[in-house]
């Protein structure tokens, strides 16, 4: 009787673990739909009864309406039906620019993620970006360039005009000259003529300067530097132990530094506590203590 209840008893709870595993439900494909799961899961990952899924367009896809549904809900061991379809973008052709051409023929019509590279007749610049694209949002982006008369003219951040042309257009022959912002360092030629689409050379850069260098308590910059706030580009600087401190190598008490682009290079000098600073603090703290208590002889 024991065991035929026992076997009876066991009945209840295996039926329970059956309708528990038929309550999963595997990740679902809806390829028809051109959609993915929000978040990422692994093939072999299984859902409890009730879970709620959330799915988004593929790449290069967008919602066929407004107000669908993205989400799917795990009941009795399958998957709700999905509303949410997406189809794939295109995108109608970009626009032609004036004075220029397109250097593929155009589509009727172009995918997602399909190039236009444009390009200017000759005797004009192109300003802009020459290649767009097709975007998830069915244009083109960025906006189409423009076709200029000769140079474009030159953005060259902490630069100013020496001589030459103060203003477009800049036709072919036209020049101009430049100089830097105080501490800040020319690099390039300093003078650049138009001829015609581009110039010759290329624009310079004027090169940020470094700030004062700190490499910590332990250092100090040498007197000759120390009214200094900032050091050009290639500028030298030279660090000394500062008061307190003593270099490690006796045969090393200088370094100097070189100022790249902003950034200071290593500094070949390391800097300790000197010992007999140490001891003659010891020694005054301990004839402070003798004067303020006094001092009995044995």
């Amino acid at each position: 009787m024991r065991n035929r209840m026992g076997l009876f008893g066991t009945v209840p709870f295996l039926l329970l673990i059956f309708e528990h595993v038929h309550a999963q439900c595997s990740l679902p494909s809806f390829e028809a739909n051109n959609v993915v799961p929000s978040e990422f899961y692994p093939p072999s990952h299984s859902f409890p009864e009730g879970f709620v899924l959330t799915f988004e367009c593929k790449t290069g896809h967008k919602a066929t309406g407004q107000g669908q549904s993205k989400t799917v809900t795990c009941s009795n061991g399958s998957w709700t039906e999905l509303a949410l379809t997406c189809t794939p973008v295109k995108c109608d052709p970009p626009p032609a620019i004036v004075n220029g051409e397109f250097v593929d023929a155009p589509l009727e019509v172009y995918e997602y993620s399909q190039v236009v590279t444009y390009k200017c007749n000759k005797g004009f610049s192109l300003s802009g970006k020459a290649s767009i694209h097709c975007s998830e949002d069915g244009t083109f982006k960025p906006e189409p360039p423009k076709c200029v008369d000769g140079c474009v003219k030159p953005v060259i951040p902490n630069a100013y005009r020496i001589s030459g042309k103060a203003s477009p257009p800049y036709t072919i022959g036209s020049f101009i000259e430049y100089g830097c912002s105080p501490d800040y360092v020319l690099e390039g030629a300093s003078q650049i003529t138009c001829k015609g689409e581009r110039w010759d050379p290329e624009p310079p850069m004027c090169i940020e300067p470094c700030n004062k260098p700190d490499f910590g308590a332990n250092f100090i910059l040498t007197q000759e530097f120390q009214s200094k706030s900032k050091f050009p580009h290639k500028s030298k600087a030279t660090l000394e132990c500062s008061r307190g401190y003593v270099s490690v190598d006796p045969a090393v008490i200088r370094s100097d530094v070189t100022c790249d682009r902003t950034t200071w290079t290593p500094l070949k000098l390391t800097c300790k506590e000197d010992p007999k600073n140490t001891t003659e603090t010891s020694n005054a703290l301990v004839l402070a203590c003798l004067g303020k208590f006094g001092y009995n002889k044995w």
